[in-house]
């Protein structure tokens, strides 16, 4: 009996000190959540100014010397957490066409949103390049690449902490001067709805043709992407889906998207797609599907010199 009640004793006690180390746990980690998030926050209200507001001035810091830059790469076989994947060297073959000429961008109402990338990339984080922003959304971030490290941001935050929420994020398969046929941007499908968790906004159909436009700022161009797909899709790593290089392999692609099967899958079927065309795909998580991703892809329709 004696022996009994011992064992029921160190039963509670193993009970109790695992629910006391979960919350520590959970209690850290909210804390590291919230942390990053205010650090966000503080980037924002620093430096980008949006109609109106006034940019902060920034505080000087010196330039770090610049990271080496490796040979351009190609996702491997094997996706890593989060729909990404390990990258392996490879020289990227001359285009063999002339680029796609685009529109100016004074057609579309592009939110006047001014960003110190300077001030950003000088104090904050060196590998910020981009801005993405979709009205409507609370996606408003800088996007970042690694020099070196193709999945550093699926873990790291903006100041170099580890943990979530991460950052938007590139991988060194993508260029940074936003020219490669498909440009996969990551991020996570946080709880609050940070990060690109909004994109969930698109599996509902109305929301989806409300917003149609993504824009994304680099320090010279400004660039308007349309929204033509949103749906569910397999793990395999988006650059492994065709040959971009090869124009019957990148168009078999394109005229395939709108076969991809799911209820709250939506598309535009007045958008017609070549293998001209530049598009970028957003890419995060399905909490119920750890298997799958959800995506919501744009072609590009104008880009303009920065003001």
């Amino acid at each position: 009996m004696k022996l009994k009640k011992w064992i029921c004793i160190i039963c509670a006690a193993a009970c109790a000190a695992g629910f006391l180390g979960c919350s520590v746990w959970l209690l850290k980690y909210w804390k590291d959540v919230r942390s990053a998030e205010e650090k966000m926050e503080e980037v924002m209200s620093s430096y980008v100014q949006e109609p109106g507001g006034v940019v902060a001035p920034a505080p000087v810091a010196p330039t770090a010397a610049p990271k080496p830059q490796p040979a351009a790469a190609v996702p491997s076989q094997t996706p890593a957490p989060g729909g990404t994947a390990e990258t392996e060297p490879l020289q990227t073959p001359e285009p063999t066409v002339a680029p796609k000429v685009y529109p100016g961008v004074e057609n579309y109402s592009v939110p006047d949103t001014k960003i110190d990338f300077a001030g950003l990339t000088s104090t904050q984080n060196a590998d910020i390049y981009a801005w993405i922003k979709i009205p409507g959304t609370k996606v408003d971030y800088p996007i970042v690449q690694h020099p070196e490290d193709p999945n550093y941001y699926l873990n790291h935050n903006l100041n170099g902490s580890k943990g979530y929420p991460g950052c938007i994020y590139t991988e060194l398969a993508n260029s940074k001067d936003w020219d490669d046929p498909i440009t996969v941007i990551y991020g996570h499908n946080m709880k609050n709805g940070s990060m690109f968790a909004n994109l969930h906004y698109y599996e509902d159909e109305d929301f989806f043709e409300k917003h149609p436009y993504v824009y994304i700022y680099s320090p010279d161009m400004t660039r308007v992407y349309q929204v033509f797909a949103a749906y569910e899709t397999s793990n395999v790593h988006m650059l492994l889906r065709c040959n971009m290089n090869d124009p019957d392999s990148y168009q078999e692609y394109l005229d395939g998207i709108r076969e991809e099967e799911g209820i709250r899958n939506n598309y535009n079927d007045d958008i017609e797609l070549t293998w001209q065309d530049r598009i970028i795909t957003l890419s995060t998580c399905i909490g119920s599907k750890p298997d799958e991703r959800y995506v919501v892809q744009a072609v590009l329709v104008a880009e303009g010199a920065a003001d």
